[in-house]
C-alpha cells in the first residue's frame, strides 16, 4: 500500500538517560529527589550500594515499593551509576509501587537527565523480560509510559525510535498507545511517521478502530493521496467502523486546504457513494471554499447538488454565494437566490441585506436600495448597525444628506450603538456634497460623543478638505491627528499628496513628498504611484516620466492605475518614445502590458508614421499569447491607409479576418477611407475616368455587401467617407442614391454630409443645385455651419468671381 520511509524526522532532543547527576552529600541527594516520591528517614542514611535491583533488596523494601525507590534516588544521587539491569529493576520496583502515577514521571525525568548514558529501549525490556520475568500485560504498561513520557517531552525521533525497538519483545503495544502516537506524529506533521507507524501496527496485529483510521485518513488527505485514503475507509467499512459526520466534514475540509475545492468535492462524492448521510455544514464547506476562490457558479453547483441530495440548504448555503454574486456584480442572481430563501421559509437576516443592498448602491441603484432596506425593516426584521451603515451610505451616494440624518438619529432612537463608522459615512457624505463645513461639524460631534476617531475618519475628512481646496486646514487635521496618537498611515500622505496636485499646488506636493522621505516615512508603492499620477493630473508630463525611471532604478514598480495614466499622457503629447521606454520598463519587472496599453503605444506610433514599429508591436503581443481586438489592428490599418499603403492595410484586415477577430462599422469605415485616398492617388496618375469610376463603385459595392452578410450596419460616418469617395471620383449620381439609401436606413445626416454633397455639386459644376440644397435645409430649419457656406461660398467665387458672392 505504502512505503516505509526513513525513521529520522525531527531535530532530536537529548537521548534515554538512566542516572542522575552527582551530589556531595546525602541531604542534598534528598533535595534532588523527584517530588512525586515520598522522602523518608531512611534515606538520610549513607547507603551506596553498587549496583540495584529488586532482587537485592532486602524483604521489607520488596514489601514497600515507595519506599525501594526513595532509596534509589538515594544511591543514584550519591554517585551510583546503574546499569540496564539495575535500571529494570527500578521500573518494576515502580510497578509495583501503590502510587500508579510514579512510572511515567520516572520515565521522564531518567531521560531529561544530560549527564547519564543512555539506554536502549531494546536492552531496557529484554532486562524486565528475561531477569525479572515481567508479565506481557506489564510490559505493554511499561511501554504506554515510556510512550507517553517521550509525548510529554515533546521528542518525537525518541518516541519514533522506541516504537520500532519493541518489536519482538514478547509483547504488542495497547491500540491506545499506537493511537497516542499516531496523533502526537500528526501533530508534528509528519506524515511519513504516521504512515510507517500504521503498517508496523498491521504488521503486529493491532486492529485500528476509528481513531487510528482517522488519523491515517488525514495523513493521506494531506499527502494528496486519496486513493490510500478510501482504500482506509474500504477497510473501516469492512470492519464496521464508522465516523460521525462532523469527522467526516473536518476531512472534507482538509482537502480543501491542501488540494483545493474540486479535490475536496471529489472526495464528498466518494464518502457519499460509501452511503455516509453528510449534511448541510459537508456542503456548505465547498461553498465557502469555492467562494472564497471568487467560483460563484460551482459553488452555486455544489447548492443544487446538495438539494438533489436530499439535504435541505441552510442560511449559510445560501449566505456566501449570495455575498460572492454581490462582490462580482451580478445582481441578478444574487437577487434571484434570495427570492429563492425566501420561498424555501430560510430566514434572510442583516448580513445577506447588507450585502444586496451594498451592490445595488454600488451599482448606481442606491434608490432601489433604500426601497429594499425599508420593506426589509417594515416586516419587523432585525436591523443592525452594519444594515443601517449601508443605507446611509446610500442616502450619501443620492446626495440626500437630510435622509441620512434622518436614519442617523432612528438608529439611536432604537438604543442601536452609534460607533466612528457611522459618523465616518456622514463624514464622507458631506465631503461628497461640497459641505465640508458640515463634515467637520459632523467630525467635531464625533469627538463630543467621546468617540475617539481612526485613521479612517480622518483620511476621509482631509481628502474632502484638499478636494475643497482647503489644504492648509487638511494640514492641521494632519496635526491634530499627530496630537491624539493616530498614526497616519500611506493613504494619509496620498489623500494630501493628491489634494496638492488637484489644486495646483505642484511644488508643495513635492517638497511633502521628499519631507516623508526625510522622516523615514517608508514610501510604498501606493505613495509613488499618486506622485506619478499627480504629475500627470497636473500635465506636467516629463516630471511623471522622471519620476518613474528614478524610481524604477530603486526596483519599484507604480501600479497599474499610475503606469496607464504615464502611457495615455505621454503617447497624447506624441512623446512616443518616452511612452514606451516606460513599456519596456514594466518588462524589466515582469509585468506584461494589456492589450489596451498595447493598442495606446501602437497608436502612438502610427500618428507619428512610424509603421514598421507599430507593426512590430503587434507582433509582439501575438508572440505572447495575446489577442489583437478589432481596435488595434483599425488602428495600424489607419496608419497604413494614412500614408497610402492600402495593400498593407488590405492584408492586416485579410490577418484580422483570419485569426477570428470580428471587424466593426470603423474598421470598414478606415478601409474604405484608405481605398478611397488610394483610387483618387492613382487616378492623378491615370487620365482614364471611366476606369476610376468603376473601380470604386466595385469595391464600395463588395464592403457594403460584406457588411450586410456581417449585420454590421453603415453609421453616419461611413456613409460621409462613402458619399465623399463618390463626390470625389466624379460618381454624383451614385452619391445621391447612396445619400437616399441612408436616409431610409433612418440615419439623420449631419453638416458633414451636407457639405460633402455641396463640394459634389460645385465639383460637377452644379453651384445653383448646391445653393438650392442649402436654401431647402434653412426652410427645414437646419443651421448650416461656418464650414459649409465658407465651402458654397468658395465654389461661387470660382464660377462667378468674387462679386457674386458678395451679392
Amino acid at each position: 500500500m505504502w512505503a516505509s520511509k526513513s525513521k529520522q524526522f525531527f531535530p532530536r532532543k537529548h537521548a534515554f538517560r538512566c542516572t542522575s547527576p552527582r551530589v556531595s552529600s546525602s541531604s542534598a541527594a534528598v533535595e534532588t529527589l523527584p517530588s512525586y516520591l515520598p522522602v523518608r528517614e531512611e534515606e538520610r542514611r549513607p547507603f551506596v550500594p553498587d549496583s540495584f535491583t529488586s532482587d537485592d533488596s532486602p524483604h521489607w523494601l520488596k514489601n514497600d515499593p515507595n519506599l525501594s525507590l526513595s532509596l534509589s534516588w538515594h544511591a543514584r544521587a550519591r554517585g551510583f551509576r546503574g546499569d540496564t539491569v539495575s535500571f529494570a529493576g527500578l521500573v518494576k520496583v515502580a510497578c509495583e509501587s501503590d502510587s500508579k502515577g510514579n512510572l511515567r514521571p520516572l520515565f521522564k525525568e531518567l531521560i531529561s537527565s544530560r549527564k547519564s548514558p543512555s539506554l536502549e529501549t531494546r536492552a531496557l525490556f529484554e532486562a524486565l523480560r528475561d531477569r525479572f520475568t515481567v508479565t506481557t500485560a506489564t510490559l505493554a504498561r511499561v511501554f504506554h509510559e515510556l510512550t507517553s513520557a517521550y509525548i510529554e517531552l515533546d521528542m518525537p525521533n525518541e518516541a519514533f525510535d522506541a516504537f520500532f525497538e519493541a518489536d519482538g519483545l514478547g509483547f504488542i503495544p495497547h491500540r491506545s498507545t499506537c493511537n497516542l502516537l499516531l496523533k502526537f506524529l500528526m501533530g508534528h506533521d509528519n506524515r511519513t511517521a504516521v504512515m510507517d507507524v500504521y503498517l508496523q501496527m498491521r504488521r503486529l496485529g493491532v486492529v485500528p478502530n476509528a481513531c487510528s483510521s482517522r488519523v491515517m485518513i488525514e495523513a493521506f488527505l494531506r499527502e494528496g493521496r486519496p486513493e490510500e485514503a478510501f482504500h482506509v475507509f474500504g477497510e473501516m467499512g469492512r470492519s464496521g467502523i464508522s465516523f460521525g459526520v462532523l469527522t467526516y466534514n473536518v476531512m472534507i475540509n482538509q482537502v480543501c486546504i491542501s488540494q483545493g475545492p474540486d479535490s475536496g468535492y471529489d472526495f464528498l462524492k466518494k464518502i457519499r457513494d460509501f452511503g455516509i448521510e453528510l449534511n448541510d455544514y459537508s456542503y456548505n464547506v465547498l461553498i465557502r471554499r469555492y467562494c472564497d476562490e471568487l467560483r460563484i457558479v460551482e459553488a452555486e453547483g455544489v447548492l443544487k447538488d446538495m438539494e438533489s441530495h436530499g439535504v435541505s440548504p441552510s442560511k449559510h448555503s445560501y449566505l456566501c454565494i449570495i455575498i460572492g454574486y454581490c462582490k462580482s456584480r451580478n445582481l441578478i442572481r444574487a437577487l434571484s437566490l434570495h427570492d429563492e430563501m425566501v420561498s424555501k421559509g430560510i430566514e434572510v437576516d442583516g448580513v445577506i441585506m447588507s450585502s444586496l443592498i451594498k451592490c445595488l448602491v454600488d451599482m448606481d441603484m442606491a434608490t432601489k436600495g433604500l426601497e429594499t432596506f425599508r420593506q426589509f425593516r417594515s416586516l419587523g426584521n432585525h436591523v443592525d448597525g452594519v444594515l443601517y451603515n449601508v443605507a446611509i451610505c446610500a442616502h450619501c451616494k443620492l446626495g440626500d444628506m437630510d435622509g441620512a440624518i434622518e436614519l442617523f438619529e432612528d438608529m439611536k432612537g432604537r438604543n442601536l450603538e452609534v460607533d466612528v463608522i457611522h459618523y465616518t459615512s456622514l463624514i464622507r457624505g458631506y465631503c461628497l456634497n461640497g459641505e465640508v463645513d458640515e463634515a467637520c461639524r459632523m467630525f467635531d460631534c464625533m469627538l463630543e460623543e467621546g468617540l475617539a476617531p481612526d485613521v479612517v475618519a480622518y483620511n476621509v475628512l482631509a481628502s474632502g478638505l484638499c478636494r475643497n481646496s482647503r489644504v492648509q486646514e487638511a494640514f492641521d487635521l494632519l496635526a491634530s491627528m499627530l496630537d491624539h496618537g493616530v498614526r497616519p498611515n500611506a493613504s494619509t500622505y496620498v489623500t494630501f499628496i493628491n489634494g496638492l496636485f488637484k489644486a495646483g499646488e505642484v511644488e508643495p506636493a513635492k517638497a511633502f513628498f521628499w519631507s516623508l522621505e526625510e522622516k523615514g516615512v517608508v514610501l510604498c508603492n501606493h505613495i509613488l504611484s499618486s506622485m506619478v499620477g499627480g504629475y500627470c493630473d497636473a500635465g506636467c508630463y516629463r516630471e511623471a516620466y522622471k519620476f518613474f525611471i528614478k524610481w524604477s532604478r530603486e526596483g519599484v514598480l507604480v501600479d497599474e492605475t499610475a503606469r496607464t495614466k504615464l502611457i495615455r499622457s505621454l503617447c497624447g503629447e506624441e512623446d512616443v518614445e518616452r511612452a514606451h521606454m516606460v513599456f519596456k520598463t514594466m518588462f524589466r519587472f515582469e509585468v506584461i502590458p494589456d492589450e489596451i496599453t498595447y493598442g495606446r503605444l501602437i497608436a502612438a506610433y502610427c500618428r507619428a508614421g512610424n509603421m514598421n514599429t507599430a507593426l512590430s508591436l503587434c507582433k509582439e503581443l501575438l508572440r505572447r499569447g495575446m489577442q489583437p481586438n478589432p481596435i488595434i489592428y483599425t488602428t495600424l490599418m489607419h496608419g497604413y491607409c494614412q500614408k497610402v499603403c492600402f495593400a498593407e492595410a488590405c492584408s492586416l484586415f485579410d490577418e484580422m479576418k483570419g485569426r477570428g477577430v470580428v471587424p466593426d462599422v470603423i474598421t470598414y469605415t478606415v478601409l474604405l477611407n484608405g481605398y478611397c485616398k488610394a483610387t483618387l492617388k492613382r487616378a492623378c496618375l491615370d487620365p482614364d475616368v471611366g476606369m476610376k469610376k468603376a473601380m470604386i463603385r466595385v469595391k464600395c459595392s463588395k464592403l457594403l455587401d460584406e457588411m450586410e452578410m456581417m449585420e454590421i450596419k453603415p453609421d453616419v460616418v461611413f456613409y460621409t467617407v462613402l458619399l465623399d469617395g463618390l463626390c470625389k471620383t466624379d460618381c454624383l449620381q451614385d452619391a445621391l442614391e447612396i445619400f437616399d439609401q441612408m436616409a431610409n436606413n433612418g440615419l439623420m445626416p449631419d453638416a458633414v454630409v451636407y457639405t460633402v454633397l455641396v463640394s459634389g455639386y460645385c465639383r460637377q459644376g452644379q453651384v445653383d443645385k448646391a445653393v438650392e440644397l442649402v436654401s431647402d435645409l434653412i426652410d427645414q430649419g437646419f443651421c448650416p455651419d461656418a464650414h459649409l457656406f465658407s465651402v458654397l461660398d468658395h465654389w461661387i467665387e470660382r464660377q462667378n468671381g468674387p462679386s457674386a458672392v458678395t451679392s
